[in-house]
């Protein structure tokens, strides 16, 4: 089964080896593989173009309405509560950081936003101590640029900036211990679970 799925022309995934021409070879001569392979081919197709098959039109529209919460489609309001999703100290990932030589990264999320957060290595003395973006990841438009990006360190304001159009911000001083980062946009607000450098 996992041999025709490959077949289907997705990419392998990592580590795993590319298809062994002979498979398909195979397929194409087997009628009980062939029929098989048309079928993936099928579910393959209809997952990815979101194909809702023989449902009626009235189910689609309901199920598209109730895809996305309500309140994704009007303006983000009020305190959001953020959490940590990514922790780069304590789990690996393609093209974050991982080294305490190289500082350390998080993705803190809360409602409709993401926000990539990076300390610069211990004991460097080369700016920024703290950078990052902030993204929008889904619903109704999100201005994150011109937010406020508060440092906080034991529960008192250290040192502020604005994001720049794109959601990047950059903190000159690398925080000294424990801290959160306050994000203040247009109406709302988002406080980060306490990080540890």
């Amino acid at each position: 089964m996992e041999a025709l799925l490959a077949l289907t022309g997705e990419a392998p995934a990592p580590g795993e080896a590319p298809v062994d021409p002979k498979w398909m070879e195979h397929v194409g001569a087997c009628p009980t593989c062939s029929e098989l392979f048309r079928e993936l081919k099928e579910w393959r197709d209809a997952v990815r173009y979101g194909d809702a098959g023989n449902a009626p039109e009235a189910w689609v529209r309901r199920a598209e309405e109730h895809a996305v919460p309500r309140s994704f489609l009007g303006p983000l309001l009020g305190k959001i509560r953020a959490d940590v999703v990514f922790d780069s100290m304590l789990a690996l990932a393609p093209g974050t950081r991982h080294d305490p030589l190289q500082g350390r990264q998080w993705i803190v999320a809360g409602d409709r936003l993401e926000i990539e957060i990076s300390t610069s290595p211990a004991g460097s003395s080369v700016p920024p101590g703290l950078s990052g973006q902030v993204m929008q990841v889904e619903g109704a438009p999100v201005k994150v640029g011109d937010c406020r990006i508060i440092l906080m360190q034991g529960g008192e304001d250290v040192s502020e900036t604005m994001t720049r159009a794109t959601g990047e911000f950059l903190v000159a001083d690398r925080p000294s211990g424990a801290f959160q980062v306050r994000l203040e946009g247009d109406g709302w607000s988002l406080l980060t679970p306490l990080l540890e450098p």
